[in-house]
């Protein structure tokens, strides 16, 4: 297996840090799209994991994140949209223009929000979300969580984004790293609106949602508190024509605990075999 670093550029210039995981025999392609301000590193465990299954595994850097950095980047000017509608969809675009293996998507939170924003998602032959939500207040049960929301929306993200071009996002523990201004804006404008980035007051070209009609596999680990079952397979209801599969993953069973984020992590590689099984017969 090699791993190959490379930059690859938008259609509006930016560019974007990709890491490539090859093995040498290949049966598909697997691209997994991050959660925010998660920086791609963070999922080389399972790339590995993937190219030893033979896929050639491409994991990138969203614009403004670690290492897709530009000197004229100004994160105010950033929105969360962009990383569906520009960086997602030039990801895509390199590996149609050079590749014909079948295209299979992974997406963390986040990840699966965006994979409607590209025209690129139609020739998505299987997908599997993992802790992508709507995270509508409806959708967490507990009085708790809907007042931890409510306070997310609307007073800590607004204050936080008041100034400058980045939000410390990582030290109030809302992602991994720091994360442009202009994300958090739009990140809590869709968090203050009924049926989040899919309200009509947000005139997004919403029809390739509607375009994705392979199979969805929509993963919600039980003792995530970020990701309800509700609030993922809220999120699925988007796409409404996939064949939708949907799953809630009980990792006390194996004696684990996962939360948002620890399916990635190495620990979690007891599941992975099962995810990666149903890949293999979507292709």
């Amino acid at each position: 297996m090699q791993c190959i670093d490379t930059i690859i550029k938008t259609q509006d210039g930016f560019p974007l840090a990709v890491s490539q995981f090859k093995p040498n025999n290949a049966k598909a392609h697997l691209v997994i799209a991050a959660g925010l301000g998660i920086p791609k590193d963070f999922y080389r465990h399972i790339a590995q994991f993937a190219a030893n299954r033979e896929y050639v595994v491409t994991t990138f850097d969203y614009r403004g994140i670690s290492e897709s950095q530009d000197v004229n980047f100004k994160g105010r000017d950033h929105k969360f949209s962009y990383w569906g509608q520009r960086d997602l969809h030039a990801v895509f675009q390199h590996l149609k223009t050079t590749s014909t293996l079948p295209l299979i998507y992974l997406a963390h939170s986040a990840g699966g929000q965006i994979l409607g924003m590209t025209p690129y998602c139609k020739d998505v032959v299987a997908a599997s979300f993992i802790g992508s939500v709507i995270p509508d207040a409806k959708n967490y049960p507990k009085l708790i969580d809907k007042i931890k929301l409510k306070f997310l929306w609307w007073v800590l993200l607004p204050v936080l984004s008041m100034f400058g071009d980045t939000v410390p996002a990582s030290k109030v523990g809302l992602s991994n790293i720091d994360v442009p201004t202009g994300v958090v804006r739009e990140w809590s404008a869709w968090g203050r609106t009924r049926r989040y980035l899919f309200n009509p007051k947000f005139n997004y070209d919403l029809s390739e949602y509607s375009s994705f009609t392979s199979p969805l596999k929509v993963l919600a680990i039980a003792d995530d508190e970020l990701a309800t079952p509700e609030s993922c397979f809220d999120l699925a209801t988007e796409y409404i024509n996939a064949q939708v599969e949907e799953v809630i993953l009980q990792p006390s069973v194996q004696g684990l605990s996962l939360g948002h984020f620890g399916f990635f992590r190495e620990k979690a590689g007891v599941f992975w075999d099962d995810l990666f099984d149903w890949y293999d017969e979507q292709i």
